[in-house]
């Protein structure tokens, strides 16, 4: 039965045309999205480019090595290989982790980056995403998060480039 407020005058042809045309329309485009993992890093949550990293690993077993006061904290199994692994937050400036649990592992380079804290995954649009520094000039910062509270997006290549030139025994100050 055709409802009594349904338009007069459509026939079947009309109708069947109309339907045909809304499924040959383009969708609109869907915003660009960016991924990120939120590391808080001391009194700051800093956001790591997902394509960075290759995995994020709970509760490894670091095997320390003797070295004082260095970022490189041991050594650990992940993946199937043996990874050096460093302290994030030493790296960046802060204070040693205490007790890492987290283990952060590269696409750039056969390493580990050990943290405290796991924030979990952050997905935003491309607009939210600032490029360069916006107050003053950081280490390690590739750019900005600005989508609710602005976050530094860590730029891992930076750090792994650090750690090899601490490796060689020069520094970056």
């Amino acid at each position: 039965m055709i409802p009594a407020d349904a338009p007069r005058g459509l026939d079947a042809a009309t109708l069947r045309e109309a339907f045909d045309e809304s499924f040959a329309r383009l969708p609109p485009p869907a915003p660009a999205i960016e991924d990120f993992l939120s590391i808080p890093i001391g009194p700051e949550a800093w956001v790591i480019g997902l394509a960075e990293v290759t995995g994020v690993f709970a509760g490894r077993t670091i095997t320390p090595l003797p070295a004082a006061a260095s970022p490189l904290v041991g050594l650990a199994w992940v993946s199937g290989a043996m990874r050096p692994v460093f302290d994030l937050a030493l790296l960046l400036g802060g204070p040693a982790a205490h007790a890492p649990r987290w283990l952060i592992t590269a696409a750039a380079a056969p390493v580990a980056f050990a943290c405290e804290e796991f924030g979990g995954h952050v997905r935003v649009t491309a607009a939210s995403v600032g490029a360069g520094t916006i107050d003053e000039p950081r280490r390690h910062v590739r750019g900005w998060l600005t989508a609710g509270t602005r976050r530094p997006i860590l730029d891992l290549r930076s750090v792994i480039a650090d750690v090899r030139r601490l490796d060689r025994g020069t520094t970056t100050e």
